[in-house]
């Protein structure tokens, strides 16, 4: 929630969460959350670094932590989701595909888990799948996704067009990003 104040500041809020919650999940170590946001935030960090050792090393950090979230509380679609997310950092498609089949398996109500699903498949080439998940996770409520997830999707496998058609619905919902 910080972030959205100040973005700027991202990988500083992101770095002070990390501190709190070694701290947080040292104290109670069976208190899923806490291993959650351990994940989210290492997910944050790893997406931000810019060395790419430094980032493997973050997202090995993010999926011990989602790890042993998932030990805990393992029907645990949050989890899951986030896990995902860690995938796609890595760029590692199988397994975000992998992951987001076991999301939907616990309960297919859970729109992120098509989202994610879409994504990956559109990484993968699989375009035609990808869009069909994409739009069902539409369907199934997810009023507000990352939409620059799917427009980088897009551009990584050269689909200009699409990719287009995203960053104006970017556009739209955010008219002073420049960025977009």
């Amino acid at each position: 929630n910080c972030t959205v104040a100040d973005p700027k500041r991202e990988v500083e809020f992101a770095q002070k969460t990390s501190n709190l919650m070694k701290i947080s999940s040292g104290l109670q170590p069976k208190f899923t959350r806490a291993w959650i946001i351990r994940g989210a935030v290492a997910n944050v960090l790893a997406a931000k670094e810019q060395d790419q050792e430094n980032k493997n090393k973050i997202i090995l950090e993010a999926k011990e932590y989602l790890s042993k979230a998932l030990e805990l509380s393992p029907k645990r679609q949050e989890i899951l989701i986030e896990l995902e997310k860690t995938h796609l950092i890595a760029e590692d498609t199988k397994s975000m595909e992998k992951t987001a089949y076991d999301c939907i398996s616990i309960d297919p109500s859970r729109a992120e888990c098509y989202w994610y699903l879409g994504i990956a498949q559109i990484l993968m080439g699989k375009e035609e799948e990808g869009e069909k998940n994409i739009s069902l996770s539409k369907d199934k409520g997810y009023n507000d996704p990352p939409y620059i997830e799917l427009a980088v999707a897009y551009i990584r496998h050269k689909n200009y067009k699409d990719a287009l058609g995203v960053y104006q619905i970017l556009i739209g919902l955010h008219p002073k990003n420049a960025s977009y």
